[in-house]
């Protein structure tokens, strides 16, 4: 039997974070929340979820600190949704080994072509 595709969303807007959860669901995804960085980690450590959405600006560790941490012991796809609309932020990202940066506003079909390619791509 296959294993279900468990996706953690990181978002401290409950509106965004409620809208996100909607979507995971609807494509038959299990959701896991966090709302700031440190849940983010600990949750990434002991639940492995097979993706991880993340927003840049939350509080306690940020967006960027996540990353760093995750990659000490995964190689997980992450895909950051943030209002962040800088070159550097998004440079900053694709160095800390981000699969995909997708700026708010977003449409939904844009978080599920991203989500269903990183999971290929961590398929294969």
């Amino acid at each position: 039997m296959r294993k279900s595709v468990s996706i953690l969303v990181v978002e401290d807007s409950n509106t965004v974070l409620s809208l996100l959860r909607e979507i995971v669901l609807l494509e038959g995804w299990n959701c896991l929340e966090a709302t700031n960085g440190h849940d983010a980690v600990r949750i990434s450590r002991e639940m492995e979820p097979d993706l991880v959405i993340l927003d840049l600006l939350l509080p306690g560790l940020d967006g960027f600190g996540i990353c760093e941490r995750i990659r000490e012991f995964s190689s997980m796809p992450i895909i950051v949704v943030s209002g962040v609309l800088s070159t550097e932020a998004r440079l900053k990202c694709l160095n800390l080994g981000v699969d995909d940066y997708i700026t708010k506003p977003f449409a939904i079909e844009d978080i599920v072509s991203s989500v269903k390619a990183a999971l290929e791509r961590k398929r294969r």
